[in-house]
């Protein structure tokens, strides 16, 4: 079996790019939560902290078993949310400071906050949502890299994805799919991983990903079931040694279905209850309805609000060509999520910007049209690359810069017309209201805000300086991945 030196990134590197993408998300952000999902999981937080799962009324919050509410929201954006509501409450308290720097104001999110502390909600919704971003493209740059692409343009690709697509208005925000982009394209890294080297740690690192994939969203399940079938069928070893490896694959996602029927019988009553008590709330739409408004509806399209991802449609002959196995697992991938999505009730994701429930598809699919848009006699690809690259971030800058509440406060947006629909009412609100969803752009010029924003920057101006150092003093990053690598197993040997 041929050995891939490949598959691992110096640390020191993924670290630098890691802070590089999370500063330039933190830049944009707005310095509150939005939206009854981000308060729940708040909410949830904050409710851990104090050895309780009980949460204050609001949507989507219902009666436990004992009578106490309960949120429906996940486990792992609750989780996560942990550490920086802790550390906001650490600064606030030891630091003595003011008020952050926050956008227009406290959004209206339909739902009652359960610690209206402004420190822990700005680092919360400033970081929590960039650094899932970051990890997004952290992990689009690696499977790139690996495909043995120019570094540079790979990271002007990785770019693109990050802030041409609706990624970057999710990364202002704390909602479930922005955890679960990372994951999906972590998942499809240690894919792409097993391919090159079925073992069974390649397995295992994919079943976590996978794991984490069901703590982001319980709707993950089928998807992992995609990618139990891809170990089984694919990678150059023998069938009993795939076997070996999909049960070592499943110890991971079988934990998480585990605690997530857990937590459901403590907040429920029941395992099977995942809190969803809405009458409403049922695959009753049209699929054909929900598929059309997914892709191409003006409120919600996936092709509409990520013009970029034309380019996976138009040249998917040559991305099969090039990763025929990776192809069909995301082309597997997508059904699934078109199949579950199209017939959900709510297929637009509510009060949100794009189709929501899509963003994990993006990265993925342009990290396999890599290889497509880097082929030197491609240039339509690249043109059209381009064309719809500058047409997404004119999108994400109405998505970036507006005031929700703008909108949302006086009409709910018909996601299949024009005239109502998010872009159009964003458009129209910019024109009234000027930029004003960023902390950046806050009024108040207070210490705390030069605080915030030398922070920030001078964790931008550091990584770039890292960067920068590491690509003079390593030589080719190929090679530095290779040096890595053989030092790491020879350690093992």
């Amino acid at each position: 079996m041929q050995q891939n030196h490949l598959t691992e990134v110096p640390r020191f590197y993924r670290v630098a790019l890691l802070l590089f993408f999370t500063a330039l998300f933190a830049l944009v952000g707005r310095g509150t939560l939005m939206s009854s999902d981000e308060g729940g999981i708040f909410n949830s937080a904050v409710a851990m902290t104090r050895g309780t799962l009980s949460v204050p009324p609001g949507e989507n919050v219902h009666p436990g078993r004992d009578g106490r509410l309960y949120s429906m929201r996940e486990i792992l954006p609750t989780v996560a949310t942990v550490p920086f509501f802790v550390t906001g409450v650490i600064l606030e308290k030891a630091a003595g400071l003011g008020s952050p720097p926050l956008a227009s104001g406290p959004a209206n999110i339909g739902i009652e906050l359960l610690d209206t502390s402004n420190w822990p909600l700005f680092l919360t919704s400033t970081l929590l949502g960039s650094l899932c971003g970051a990890f997004t493209l952290l992990y689009c740059w690696e499977f790139l890299i690996l495909e043995g692409l120019p570094q540079r343009r790979v990271l002007t690709l990785v770019l693109i994805v990050g802030w041409a697509t609706p990624l970057v208005v999710y990364s202002k925000t704390i909602f479930p799919q922005i955890f679960e982009s990372a994951v999906l394209m972590l998942c499809l890294l240690r894919a792409r991983q097993w391919c090159e080297r079925p073992c069974l740690r390649a397995g295992w690192k994919l079943g976590v990903a996978c794991g984490l994939g069901m703590l982001s969203r319980s709707a993950f399940l089928p998807v992992v079931a995609c990618f139990g079938t891809f170990l089984l069928l694919v990678g150059d070893t023998r069938l009993k040694d795939r076997l070996r490896a999909v049960a070592v694959f499943a110890i991971t996602p079988a934990t998480a279905a585990a605690l997530i029927l857990a937590v459901n019988w403590l907040k429920w009553g029941s395992p099977l209850d995942f809190g969803h008590h809405d009458p409403r709330e049922s695959f009753s739409t049209n699929p054909l309805t929900g598929l059309c408004g997914l892709l191409v509806s003006p409120g919600k399209g996936l092709l509409l609000f990520a013009p970029i991802m034309l380019v996976p449609i138009f040249f998917a002959r040559s991305i099969c060509k090039a990763r025929r196995a990776e192809f069909f697992l995301m082309l597997t991938v997508t059904l699934v999520y078109l199949g579950v999505y199209s017939q959900w009730y709510d297929w637009g994701g509510g009060l949100c910007w794009g189709p929501r429930f899509l963003l994990g598809l993006i990265a993925p699919w342009m990290a396999l049209s890599g290889r497509v848009l880097f082929t030197h006699s491609n240039i339509f690809a690249r043109r059209l690359f381009w064309t719809a690259a500058t047409l997404g971030a004119g999108v994400q800058f109405l998505g970036v810069a507006v005031y929700p509440q703008w909108i949302y406060s006086k009409t709910l947006p018909n996601p299949l017309s024009l005239t109502t629909s998010n872009i159009v009412l964003t458009a129209q609100a910019f024109a009234q209201h000027g930029v004003d969803d960023l902390w950046l752009t806050s009024s108040a010029m207070s210490r705390e805000y030069i605080l915030v924003l030398s922070v920030i920057c001078g964790m931008l101006i550091g990584s770039i300086a890292l960067l920068i150092w590491a690509g003079r003093s390593g030589g080719s990053l190929r090679t530095a991945i290779t040096a890595s690598e053989t030092h790491r197993e020879s350690r093992s040997a």
